[in-house]
């Protein structure tokens, strides 16, 4: 009996210290994905800012293709454009991650926000993308004037 004990506390130590071992492991793939999606929405947003619209469409997911054809996306990203003026600036705010989203098919998403400066207006950008085919694409992408002191 003490045999057995002594083997049940051995499998349960092995079994605790893989468990601890994988816990970075999941840390740094967490981080990865994180900056993987991270660098897919700045490179997105790089073709937004140099006025490359109908790139934006292109590198879009398949969903956000689905949702608007590419010449009324044009149209009305021009038009936000048009709005902001020129851009000013740009900082990370945040990133979160989803597993799903409302009104959006099942699949892994990352939401992130940035504090955009633009000529006319500052606003909050967020960037929301989901994992295609081991890529991030960009389902959505919405700028909300930023609340400003005293309004």
């Amino acid at each position: 009996m003490k045999r057995l004990h002594r083997i049940a506390g051995i499998v349960t130590l092995f079994l605790a210290g893989t468990a601890l071992m994988a816990m970075p492991l999941l840390a740094q793939e967490a981080a990865d994905r994180t900056d993987e999606a991270r660098e897919a929405a700045e490179e997105w947003l790089a073709l937004f800012d140099d006025g490359d619209i109908e790139a934006t469409w292109e590198e879009a997911s398949s969903y956000f293709q689905q949702q608007v054809d590419q010449e009324d996306w044009v149209r009305q990203a021009e038009a936000g454009k048009q709005q902001t003026g020129e851009l000013d600036g740009r900082t990370f705010a945040d990133i979160n991650f989803a597993d799903e989203l409302p009104q959006a098919p099942e699949g892994e998403y990352m939401i992130l926000n940035y504090n955009t400066q633009y000529a006319q207006v500052d606003v909050v950008e967020t960037v929301i993308l989901r994992l295609e085919d081991d890529v991030w694409r960009v389902i959505g992408f919405f700028a909300q004037p930023q609340d400003t002191p005293g309004q």
